[in-house]
């Protein structure tokens, strides 16, 4: 982060230099079901 560094934005600099691996890398289920226990006026489930 040389541009951030050069500001005088050392602290933002670091923190962003932390940030390793591929952007908007998800990991997870590709889908996923849930069930909507009512409709009125908008869907609404209960979870936790």
């Amino acid at each position: 982060m040389p541009l951030l560094r050069e500001s005088g934005n050392e602290a933002y600099a670091a923190q962003l230099a932390a940030v390793t691996g591929t952007p908007y890398e998800v990991h997870g289920a590709q889908t996923t079901r849930l069930p909507f226990l009512a409709m009125d006026p908008f869907p609404w489930s209960r979870h936790r």
